[in-house]
Order: C-alpha cells, then sequence, then structure tokens
C-alpha cells in the first residue's frame, strides 16, 4: 500500500539495494520532483553507491526552466596508492548558464571551478592522486543563481586505496600482545594494536 502522504525516497532506493542479485550490474533509476519528507535519500544513494549500484536521477514534476542538478560523481572504487586519476563530475542543466563546481574529499575543501553550463549533459574533471592507503569519500556540490531546487544539486562517490596488507589486532590487554604484534611486522604486515575500545563503529574506520 503506497502512503499518498508521505515521500520516502530513502526506503525506495534502499529496497531498490535489496532487490539486486549478487552478480551483475546495478542501477538505479530515480524519478522524483526531489521533495522529500521522509527519510535521508543523499544517504540512501551513498549506501546503494558503496555496494556498487549507479545511481540516476530524472527530475520530474513542474517545469522549472534552469534547473541544475548533478547526475553523479564518479571515481574508480578501487586505486593504488599513488596511481593518478580523475575526480568526473557530471551535471544536468536546462539551458545555458554560470555555476560554481566544488568537490570535497573526506570533508576537505579540493577547490571550486567557476564554469559556464551548456544545455544538457555537462563534464567536468578534478585531476587527483591518493598517496595514502585508505577509505575516501567524495562530495561534489553545484550551486547556480536562481535554481529552483538546490535539493538536487549535490553527489557522492567512494574510493577505497590499497596499500601494504594490514591487520588490526584487537587486543584486552594490548602491552602483553605486543610479542604477537611484533611476529606479524617481521612477515611484512603493517600491523596496529588497539584496546577494546578502539573497535572500529564504522566501514570508514574500519578502512582506515
Amino acid at each position: 500500500i503506497v502512503d499518498t502522504q508521505r515521500s520516502d525516497l530513502a526506503s525506495a532506493i534502499r529496497l531498490a539495494t535489496a532487490a539486486f542479485p549478487e552478480t551483475g550490474q546495478k542501477r538505479i533509476v530515480l524519478m522524483s520532483d526531489g521533495n522529500e519528507n521522509l527519510g535521508d535519500a543523499m544517504s540512501a544513494v551513498a549506501g546503494a553507491r558503496t555496494q556498487g549500484a549507479t545511481v540516476d536521477v530524472v527530475p520530474l514534476g513542474v517545469a522549472r526552466g534552469n534547473d541544475v542538478f548533478v547526475q553523479k560523481v564518479q571515481v574508480p572504487a578501487k586505486l593504488k596508492k599513488g596511481a593518478p586519476f580523475e575526480a568526473k563530475i557530471f551535471v544536468q542543466s536546462d539551458r545555458a548558464q554560470s555555476a560554481t563546481v566544488r568537490l570535497y574529499r573526506n570533508d576537505t575543501p579540493l577547490g571550486e571551478q567557476k564554469v559556464e553550463l551548456s544545455p544538457g549533459k555537462n563534464l567536468f574533471t578534478f585531476p587527483q592522486v591518493l598517496p595514502e592507503q585508505g577509505f575516501y569519500n567524495y562530495d561534489v556540490r553545484v550551486d547556480a543563481e536562481g535554481d529552483p531546487l538546490p535539493q538536487n544539486n549535490r553527489a557522492v562517490a567512494f574510493s577505497s586505496v590499497k596499500g601494504d596488507p594490514r591487520v588490526l589486532l584487537i587486543s584486552g590487554e594490548p602491552d602483553q600482545d605486543e610479542t604477537l604484534a611484533a611476529a606479524l611486522r617481521s612477515a611484512r604486515l603493517d600491523v596496529k594494536v588497539v584496546g577494546l575500545s578502539g573497535l572500529p563503529n564504522s566501514l570508514a574506520e574500519m578502512d582506515s
């Protein structure tokens, strides 16, 4: 039963993500006016993309005339440490207009570009190099004067940089397990020893 009094895009995205088979390409096409009043669609989109799904947004509703929206930001899901690549940003515009594109990595501003948007799809790139292994979150935001729906002017993507093999050793008595840690390091493993309070609470912490 569809509740016509609420618009819960987040639940719809999570349901679509759970329905995918384990193999094959995964793509979600979200058709919406962007005016959700329940849940957090951006978090649900981020969760879908971490599971390998592509999420495309088709705006619906009343004619807006000069809408600008971010289709996606694209970065390689897995990278080698120090390998150069490009963060690709796809922006759709109803008409020719000026805008500012801002890119963030792990909530840190990387820079911005003043751009001229053409009607239809626009592609912008930011050259990148990740010198350290870990989990990285890319967030793009586009600002355009007079945009009637700024809620769809943002997209996120994730990348993981692999380095040397790592071991997280969680111990109730870390000092007494240094001998084990030293043996693991002698096998050329990157070992991190933490107490019980150091148990990771998120994927980002697990991969850091």
